[in-house]
This record gives structure tokens, C-alpha cells and sequence, in this order.
């Protein structure tokens, strides 16, 4: 060291102290980023999980309905209620996500499942490209 050197008269420890926390921080940063990915794409999925169930009570709601207005006129027609359904899911606007429905009769019970994915924003950079939220509503199948 030259005596102009402003480090001269400091100890060696006191000059290396930042080296310990640019190290601190490379650790520290990726940390922070999965935290905020967590909740910023833990968000996407609620979001998802929402929509799946607003979807899957209106397609069980139209499916039942058909059904109803079936048993009223003495012609029970429980798959024309499970076509109403999906025809309802299909016909569903939902913005930003995908969905995949399906409608399952069992006895008098109609029961519609609807899956909806929906891309990350943050955790897309490790590798984790969709979440999904999926929600499950029956109805029974009766005249009203």
C-alpha cells in the first residue's frame, strides 16, 4: 500500500466488510424473489381455484335446471341435464385461465368438476409454468 492509499492506516478486516455483504446479499436475493413469487403466483392459484368454482355452480345450476323442467313434464332426462352442464362450462368466460370440465351423473345426483389452470408470472423462472385450482358442485336432480 502507498502512503496516499486511504486504507493505510485502517485494519485489513475493516476493508473487506463489504465482500461480506454483497455475499449476504447473493444469498439473500433469491430468497426474496421465491418469497414474492410464492405470493404473488399463491395468488394466481386462489384466483384459479375461484373461477373453477364460479364455473362448476353455474354448469351445475344449468344442469339441474334442465333436469327440472324435464320432470316437471314427466320425462326424466338426467343426460340432457349433464349435457347442459358442460354446454355451460364450456360457454363460461374466463379471463386469463383455461378450463377442463366434466359432468358425472349418479343416481339422482349431478356432479360437475371443473379445473382451471392459469399461467405464473414469477415462479415461471424456476421452472414452474402453471398452478391450478379445481373445485367440485352436485346438485340433485329433481322437480321443482
Amino acid at each position: 500500500m502507498s502512503p496516499s492509499d486511504p486504507r493505510a492506516g485502517r485494519p485489513a478486516s475493516i476493508g473487506e466488510r463489504g465482500a461480506s455483504l454483497s455475499v449476504a446479499a447473493v444469498v439473500l436475493l433469491p430468497c426474496l424473489i421465491l418469497a414474492g413469487g410464492l405470493a404473488v403466483d399463491g395468488a394466481q392459484q386462489a384466483r384459479a381455484r375461484r373461477q373453477a368454482h364460479a364455473v362448476a355452480a353455474s354448469a351445475a345450476r344449468t344442469g339441474c335446471e334442465e333436469a327440472s323442467a324435464a320432470e316437471l313434464v314427466g320425462r326424466p332426462d338426467p343426460v340432457s341435464a349433464r349435457r347442459a352442464a358442460l354446454g355451460a362450462a364450456t360457454a363460461a368466460r374466463t379471463e386469463g385461465a383455461t378450463m377442463r370440465a366434466r359432468a358425472d351423473l349418479d343416481a339422482q345426483r349431478l356432479t360437475v368438476t371443473v379445473d382451471a389452470t392459469r399461467a405464473t408470472v414469477i415462479l415461471s423462472a424456476v421452472g414452474l409454468d402453471t398452478v391450478t385450482g379445481s373445485a367440485t358442485v352436485s346438485c340433485l336432480l329433481m322437480a321443482r
